[in-house]
């Protein structure tokens, strides 16, 4: 396995990692509905740092199309498809000019990843591949370019920006950044194992009253919110959305793929891109899942 230098002990993250996964690995026979079967999908968020190196955490349901883990430290738990990785592969450095390529070698039916630049970045360009898309962001310190596509082939993102020079001798932020997710993945042990209890009742005692399916008649007002947001989705997207905005907020995922006619695996897709991005709720409901709009748009 190839090791680079590392700031924060890269076992650190791996054993909370593996906890993590652990607690909330579903049992055997109370794995939750997915209606994902045969799909190839990757669901991963890229922390480049200012010396080149990249911590990667996310889900794959294959590490075929994942070259660059051939000169990576990284885990992957083959029950839950976490991944965690690092690596210096990415990335490569002409004075002040970074080009960070990441490439994977496959067919697959979802595809989002975010990659996260230092907030003082300057950024000179970003070059997908055919039908992949991308929106450019800031949160908190980070510039933030999200890539996302449906049924891609050999799917490539090249992302060329200038930042300071970096001393390796002066304080790195990207300390502070990884010992930030470090503590975020400890605290997502704590809510993994909140959410299991829960799951738990909820098999126990079933759907409630309060999780039926609302009245088709009972349509969502779009808001200025929710407008703005509709204008960063996919055609996909809006279609499964104003699906869900037509019943109330909330419908099963089975009437969903039925109503827009959307292939199952594309629907998880594009119900996983809505979900990571908190536009969407997705509760187990026996044999599928009750997908609910995110209750900061129900304002009717």
């Amino acid at each position: 396995m190839h090791t680079m230098p590392t700031r924060i002990p890269f076992s650190w993250m791996l054993g909370l990692f593996l906890v993590i996964s652990f607690v909330i690995t579903p049992a055997p026979g109370q794995s939750g509905a997915s209606d994902s079967s045969g799909s190839n999908r990757v669901i991963l968020d890229i922390y480049p740092d200012r010396a080149g190196d990249a911590l990667i955490i996310g889900y794959a349901d294959s590490l075929g199309s994942l070259k660059f883990l051939n000169k990576s430290e990284y885990t992957y738990n083959n029950n839950t498809m976490q991944l965690v990785a690092r690596t210096n592969a990415l990335t490569r450095k002409d004075e002040d000019l970074w080009t960070l390529r990441f490439e994977l070698l496959d067919r697959l039916n979802g595809y989002y990843a975010a990659f996260y630049l230092p907030g003082d970045v300057k950024l000179k360009g970003v070059n997908i591949s055919e039908g992949l898309k991308y929106i450019i962001s800031t949160r908190n310190d980070s510039l933030v370019v999200e890539v996302q596509g449906y049924d891609v082939l050999d799917p490539v993102v090249t992302i060329e920006y200038r930042q300071p020079f970096f001393k390796a001798d002066e304080h790195n932020n990207s300390d502070d950044l990884y010992l930030f997710i470090a503590a975020m993945m400890l605290a997502a042990l704590g809510f993994a194992f909140l959410i299991n209890k829960v799951r738990e009742g909820v098999r126990r005692e079933g759907p409630s009253e309060a999780d039926r399916v609302d009245d088709p008649a009972n349509s969502i007002e779009i808001t200025s919110e929710l407008d703005a947001v509709m204008h960063t989705l996919t055609d996909n997207e809006l279609t499964v959305l104003r699906a869900l905005l037509s019943h109330g907020g909330s419908m099963t995922q089975l009437d969903l793929r039925h109503e827009t006619n959307t292939p199952k695996s594309s629907l998880s897709d594009i119900l996983l891109s809505l979900e990571k991005r908190n536009i969407i709720i997705k509760k187990e409901f026996g044999r599928t899942n009750l997908i609910q709009l995110s209750e900061k748009f129900l304002t009717k």
